[in-house]
């Protein structure tokens, strides 16, 4: 998979490199509150804690990279949470 853009006409090189990072994250990005094989959780669940992860990346990161979950291979099909 590759990506490419090209400098459109009156466009700086810092913008330019902008729209290819965004192109980049939104291409491999992977949603952080995916359903996990291994237990339900309640959508009311699921919501709350995507608005909560929300609301510590507007106060950590205005305007910068996102907090993101990564897990691993034992996580995905644990029967617990590896958060609290």
């Amino acid at each position: 998979m590759t990506s490419k853009i090209e400098l459109q006409s009156n466009e700086s090189i810092d913008s330019a490199v902008r729209r290819f990072h965004k192109q980049i994250s939104t291409k491999f990005s992977r949603s952080w509150y995916k359903s996990r094989a291994g237990y339900y959780e309640k959508p009311s669940v699921r919501k709350r804690r995507k608005r909560r992860l929300a609301q510590i990346n507007r106060r950590a990161h205005p305007k910068s990279n996102t907090l993101k979950m990564k897990m691993g291979r034992h996580w995905l099909y644990a029967r617990k949470r590896p958060w609290p």
